[in-house]
């Protein structure tokens, strides 16, 4: 259908075709890019009881097209999110559980955080599946749950979520929330490690340079270390210049301790 047979129809009260035509100036098919008739096709759409229309002009008030955050319309979205949410939409859901964390566009509600990333989680969004496992772990005494934690960063790892398999890998080899297992903590962190994150390269360097569920092997943990650091992740950085200071796997260099981020201590006069 042409954008001007699309435009009447929803000047006459189609929904679908509301969402339809600001699908078309978002992306630009078939019409010059508008972000602004956009965002008015959408909202027109949501008017009309079409969900879809909501997410859209939502999305498009929380951000611009560069995924820039457009802080000063946060609270004029939340209503739409509300309604895109409600009708299906689970990242609308997620979106709105993090303004409501952050307390931007909306008020700070920790409880209302928990239920939308619950219902996005479930909606298999995976990211507020590792949002929701935070405030499970961050609750105090009693109301701290790091079984149902742990639960919900491995199925953010299987979702795609690769800094939950760090923060799991973690958790097993803490033995938070479950029995320590150095054995599935290296399985995740190297799962997490081999899809660039660094978290996860600095921790299994870790076991490798303690030999902690695996053998001891410092030309190992020295790499993974040193990757982690060429990605500013101080840890990584600290333990690199810890092992070059040492001289592990590799002949003492001060110099170059000190240049990966670790001050060698000066040894005082008495």
């Amino acid at each position: 259908m042409s954008a001007n047979s699309c435009e009447k129809r929803c000047t006459d009260g189609d929904a679908a075709k509301c969402n339809e035509l600001g699908d078309a100036f978002e992306q630009g098919r078939g019409v010059p890019k508008d972000a602004a008739k956009a965002e008015a096709s959408f909202v027109r759409a949501c008017k009309l009881g079409n969900y879809r229309g909501c997410a859209g002009a939502g999305r498009l008030m929380v951000a611009d097209s560069n995924g820039m955050e457009r802080t000063e319309r946060l609270s004029q979205a939340a209503p739409f999110l509300e309604d895109g949410c409600a009708g299906g939409d689970h990242r609308c859901c997620a979106v709105l559980g993090i303004m409501y964390d952050l307390g931007k566009g909306v008020e700070h509600n920790t409880e209302r955080t928990a239920a939308l990333h619950e219902t996005a989680c479930h909606g298999d969004v995976f990211a507020a599946c590792a949002l929701l496992a935070d405030l499970y772990e961050k609750r105090d005494g009693p109301a701290a749950d790091l079984e149902r934690a742990l639960a919900l960063r491995l199925r953010a790892c299987e979702g795609g979520e690769m800094p939950a398999c760090a923060f799991a890998g973690a958790m097993f080899e803490d033995g938070r929330g479950v029995a320590k297992d150095l054995g599935r903590a290296r399985e995740y962190y190297t799962r997490a490690c081999d899809k660039g994150v660094a978290a996860g390269c600095t921790n299994l360097g870790g076991l490798y340079r303690e030999g902690l569920g695996v053998p001891r092997d410092l030309p190992r943990a020295l790499q993974l270390f040193e990757g982690a650091c060429s990605s500013r992740t101080p840890r990584a950085c600290v333990n690199l210049g810890q092992m070059i200071e040492k001289g592990q796997a590799m002949r003492a260099d001060p110099q170059r301790a000190s240049e990966s981020g670790h001050q060698p201590c000066q040894e005082q006069d008495h």
